[in-house]
């Protein structure tokens, strides 16, 4: 876990960085959840697992809303009316809020399912580190699951990518390993630096979600019952 130093800081950032990316649909009841939702991944995580409940219109909190631990959070998102396209088609026409996942992603999904089908198949012990190459989203769900867990987290990705992101896996705790942008046949690509990172480590781990079935399970047993 990082220094107590560290973490009002991190909560000021992040808080920050959820308010600037959801302000518009949820305004300052966002501020509350996204304040909660650092605290828990500046601590390492400690408290990832405990119940979380969300503010309701009001600013009150309801029973409905509830949800044991973080990762209960992940999917079951809101299908919501687009109004004006469904008057212009003639046709009801629904959109899928993912961005609402507690990652911000729909790859939120994907990272649960590969760590708990890791958990299920014995390639993942306690104490141990999830490796993945990653492009943005399913680092961040990664580090999210990972945190909330108890295990440690290395991500690989190329230097390029929105330091966003990059620092919102540091925030719940994973170390980011930064690569050039490079050809996937070079060996300093983000896919292998990841993959010989987890043959490296006691206890690692490769996520592999490029080639993983838990990655389109989630979808075809998860997302696709929630939309149909």
């Amino acid at each position: 876990p990082p220094s107590p130093s560290l973490v009002p800081s991190r909560m000021r950032a992040f808080g920050y960085a959820l308010k600037r990316a959801y302000g518009r649909a949820f305004g300052r009841r966002l501020a509350p959840v996204a304040v909660a939702t650092a605290a828990a991944a500046a601590a390492g995580g400690s408290f990832l697992n405990a119940a979380v409940i969300f503010p309701t219109e009001g600013g009150g909190q309801t029973s409905d809303t509830h949800r044991d631990g973080i990762l209960a959070a992940v999917g079951n998102t809101p299908l919501v009316e687009l109004k004006s396209l469904s008057q212009a088609t003639n046709c009801r026409i629904l959109a899928k809020c993912e961005h609402l996942n507690p990652g911000g992603s729909v790859k939120d999904r994907a990272a649960l399912w590969i760590v708990e089908k890791a958990e299920r198949e014995g390639l993942l012990q306690p104490g141990g580190t999830i490796c993945e190459g990653t492009g943005g989203n399913t680092g961040v769900g990664l580090s999210m699951v990972a945190a909330a867990k108890g295990y440690k987290a290395v991500m690989a990705m190329p230097k390029s990518i929105a330091v966003e992101k990059i620092d919102a896996m540091r925030i719940f705790g994973a170390e980011v390993i930064l690569t050039p942008s490079v050809p996937f046949t070079d060996s300093r690509h983000y896919f292998h630096v990841a993959r010989k990172k987890a043959a490296d480590t006691k206890g690692g781990f490769f996520a592999n979600q490029f080639e993983n079935e838990a990655n389109f399970r989630s979808h075809m047993e998860g997302t696709a019952p929630e939309a149909w």
